[in-house]
């Protein structure tokens, strides 16, 4: 037991040192003795370099701080956000990226829309347009049947004037209106 038991000289304090670092770290304290050991024992400490490293290391890790918690506390939290949340936004952000480019580019290539639907209001005041402009032409073409009937009209009036000239003409150039020449028995002879 003697020979097993070593001297402080025979312990490397440097490596000593190096492995209560080790052992203090908070991502390896969450490991099991056993890795540690298995981990330390391949670096080339001896079990008597690993049982002080321990021994010291307790005497570290007997009073535990507050801050060191808190900051445990919030890495894990912060650990939590970034294995869960990022990867939702990543992954929610890509799907509204496809989302869009479907949407903007594809849809329109692959399907044709049918038209939009209007709305009653959208066709009350089309239909409302369309009356105006059919009243508009309606009191055009008033205006020009009127026109149209008064040039009838005045036409009737001259051809019935133009037929009473024509008669009244007739008349007036007939024959038998003017009064017979007297035949003379007489030979003409100048007067006297």
């Amino acid at each position: 037991m003697a020979s097993e038991i070593l001297t402080s000289t025979d312990i490397r304090e440097n490596l000593v040192t190096t492995a209560i670092k080790f052992l203090s770290n908070p991502n390896v304290q969450r490991c099991t003795m056993e890795s540690k050991e298995r981990f330390l024992r391949s670096k080339g400490l001896t079990d008597a370099e690993i049982l002080r490293a321990i021994e010291k290391c307790g005497e570290v890790l007997d009073v535990p701080s507050f801050a060191s918690e808190m900051m445990l506390f919030h890495h894990s939290r912060r650990s939590w956000f970034r294995e869960r949340i990022v990867p939702l936004i990543v992954y929610g952000g890509f799907i509204y990226g496809c989302y869009w480019f479907y949407k903007n580019c594809i849809r329109h290539v692959l399907f044709v829309e049918p038209p939009k639907r209007k709305t009653s209001v959208e066709c009350m005041d089309e239909v409302r347009k369309s009356l105006d402009v059919m009243n508009a032409s309606i009191s055009s073409l008033r205006g020009e049947l009127q026109a149209s009937v008064k040039q009838t009209a005045m036409r009737t009036q001259l051809d019935s004037l133009k037929d009473d000239i024509a008669s009244v003409k007739g008349i007036m150039l007939n024959r038998n209106q003017f009064p017979a020449l007297k035949t003379r028995t007489e030979p003409p002879s100048i007067p006297a």
